[in-house]
């Protein structure tokens, strides 16, 4: 997937008993941590993190894939610019 709203992946490693997903780095924390700090948003920000979210779910969505499991916890800040990660749930449609 090569959306800047998407978590991007790099590689998958597999050993006998683990699976590494290698992704890129989000330094910036998540949304929930970002809110917890935060408290009220200004509506002009609040626009903003759903507009890069919902056009991160609409590629998504353009690819036949169903999250299933948005929310805060699994939207990452990487340098001002929110991304969707965390696809365990996911499925194709």
């Amino acid at each position: 997937m090569d959306h800047p709203n998407v978590i991007k992946c790099y590689d998958i490693y597999k050993t006998g008993s683990h699976c590494y997903i290698i992704t890129e780095l989000c330094s910036s924390g998540d949304l929930l941590n970002y809110l917890t700090r935060r408290g009220k948003l200004e509506e002009t920000v609040a626009v903003q993190i759903m507009r890069e979210i919902i056009e991160g779910v609409k590629y998504l969505l353009g690819k036949g894939i169903l999250h299933r499991d948005l929310k805060p916890a699994n939207i990452l800040n990487n340098r001002k610019c929110w991304k969707i990660a965390d696809f365990g749930f996911a499925i194709f449609s």
